[in-house]
């Protein structure tokens, strides 16, 4: 093969692979339609932020409990209270495709 061939050759596999990755950065293909698919993970994540914003005393108001994904799309994680208290326990709500937490914090 001539060497002006091949570097042609090259230059057009460098210039379909410099698109594709133009392409993919621009529209963003999500890595996960579904990357928080069920409850056990959805309570790991929640546990995990919680403890890394507020500390270990987090833990005190375990069990977490999530709530069925509204429009199957997010998860409602919240802490529990024992029977006969009153008071606000911590809550994560995370996206269920891509698995951003929307929000954390307080809640009665």
């Amino acid at each position: 093969m001539d060497t002006n061939k091949i570097k042609m050759i090259f230059l057009i596999i460098l210039l379909l692979v410099n698109v594709f990755q133009f392409i993919w950065g621009i529209y963003g293909i999500p890595f996960s339609a579904n990357a928080v698919p069920d409850e056990e993970i959805a309570l790991k994540i929640a546990e995990a932020v919680l403890v890394a914003a507020y500390g270990d005393a987090v833990l005190l108001d375990r069990p977490f409990v999530t709530s069925k994904p509204q429009l199957g799309n997010i998860w409602h994680v919240t802490g529990t209270l024992p029977d006969g208290f009153m008071g606000v326990t911590y809550e994560v709500i995370i996206r269920r495709h891509d698995g951003k937490v929307l929000k954390t914090g307080l809640t009665k």
